[in-house]
């Protein structure tokens, strides 16, 4: 008799949430388990190799805020065909992943079933998202309702987040079942880089291009540092062409290159000295991983506590910025630069898949 894993997702459409829960249903797969997949919306996939998995697509598409239950009400029959999957299935293991996911639990009845939270979801400040009285006004009738909307799909659930500060702030606005905290990690029998013979890049930021990331305090940091060769971005987003003109008008187009979208950023971090992250938010931020097992150094502000679990052993902490400290920022860009901190083979261990998985089967009991 199979053993039987089910991961219940928006989708499988691209992005680093998904792909971290294919690299885990993968690694279930290499230990006799059989995995399915429970996706809202199964339309399209962003990745490849996916024949393995048993997909079954619901076709639902919830409207408006997660924190609102206005428009999530799904149709008898689907509820029945949900019920009926988890049924044939018999599985040990359910992890609802990233988001309108989470609004299905309650249609199963298995007792092992996770909600991982693989990014900061919400914050409940008014302040922060209002620009004048009027909205402040506004936002503080929304945040009432989202909390009394995010206490009823957490309460009493058992939680898996990708940093520490995130268990605090789901305690407080919540009653959590279990809550752990599982570091997202990188597979490092996939990076399979090509052959490197030089070094084309002194500095590389990959990722998303909007307004969170702060690109444009990482190219200023760059210029500001007098590192000598080219700063590359590898990614694409709503700022991209706000950006190429931000460096155009530096007369920065010969210092800082944009390369858009790659399907495999990783040979391009092994192309760089280092890679910068100056989020002003970042749950976890994986890419800080995938350099280190690159064995290329990182310099990233102190963000958030998964940030920090990353960079705070041996030698990786001389990358580490405080958070908005602009000149350690570019003093350490240059110290870096000048001389790279050692990465060891426990480094890469540590943020490996492997260790995520591992911890992730001791979490939720499986053998």
């Amino acid at each position: 008799m199979s053993r039987n894993i089910i991961f219940v997702c928006d989708h499988l459409h691209g992005g680093g949430a998904e792909r971290i829960n294919i690299e885990i249903a993968r690694k279930f797969l290499k230990n006799g388990f059989k995995v399915s997949f429970i996706l809202l919306d199964g339309s399209k996939f962003g990745f490849e190799d996916l024949e393995k998995f048993d997909i079954y697509d619901l076709n639902i598409k919830f409207k408006g805020s997660l924190f609102r239950e206005k428009g999530k009400k799904i149709c008898p029959s689907k509820i029945e065909y949900i019920k009926k999957i988890e049924q044939d299935l018999h599985p040990e293991l359910i992890i609802f992943s990233f988001a309108f996911a989470y609004w299905l639990k309650k249609y199963f009845s298995s007792s092992n079933k996770w909600l991982w939270v693989h990014s900061e979801l919400t914050f409940f400040n008014a302040r922060k998202r209002s620009s004048n009285i009027f909205s402040y006004l506004n936002e503080i009738r929304r945040i009432y309702i989202e909390k009394k909307c995010f206490y009823r799909i957490f309460n009493n659930e058992k939680i898996l987040v990708v940093n520490t500060d995130l268990i605090n702030f789901y305690c407080e606005y919540s009653n959590p079942k279990e809550i752990h905290f599982l570091p997202n990690g990188v597979n490092v029998e996939n990076i399979d880089v090509v052959e490197i013979k030089r070094k084309e890049f002194a500095i590389i930021y990959v990722g998303r291009l909007s307004e969170e990331k702060r690109i444009d305090v990482a190219i200023n940091a760059f210029i500001d540092s007098n590192i000598e060769g080219v700063m590359a971005i590898v990614g694409d987003g709503p700022l991209k062409n706000d950006l190429m003109n931000f460096v155009r008008n530096k007369g920065l187009e010969d210092k800082v290159l944009f390369l858009g979208w790659r399907n495999d950023p990783e040979n391009f971090i092994k192309k760089s000295h280092m890679l910068v992250l100056t989020s002003r938010t970042e749950g976890y931020g994986l890419v800080v991983s995938e350099a280190i097992c690159l064995g290329i150094p990182v310099v990233a502000y102190n963000t958030s506590s998964g940030v920090e679990y990353q960079l705070s052993v041996g030698e990786l902490n001389k990358g580490l910025v405080k958070l908005n400290d602009y000149s350690d920022l570019v003093y350490k860009l240059k110290s870096v630069y000048a001389d790279p901190y050692k990465i060891t083979a426990q480094d890469k261990n540590r943020l490996s898949l492997e260790n995520t998985f591992l911890r992730l089967i001791d979490i939720t009991g499986i053998d």
